[in-house]
């Protein structure tokens, strides 16, 4: 699966079914917001990691860095 397919496949998926296919992926993940608080996460870019924005529950945008 390609980087764009994974991202474009995560969209409006379940939070924990998005982990573990990143993780299947060889992707790290992390959530950077969800329902709107946003995370304190580290400014690093990393193009192996997936960042997901979380609305109950699903995943509602999904990026890498």
């Amino acid at each position: 699966m390609t980087q764009n397919e994974l991202l474009e496949t995560l969209i409006g998926m379940l939070e924990d079914d998005a982990y573990k296919l990143c993780k299947e992926n060889g992707y790290d993940s992390r959530t950077t917001i969800e329902d709107g608080k946003p995370y304190i996460i580290t400014c690093d870019l990393r193009f192996d990691r997936v960042n997901f924005e979380i609305e109950n529950g699903l995943v509602i945008k999904a990026n890498l860095g």
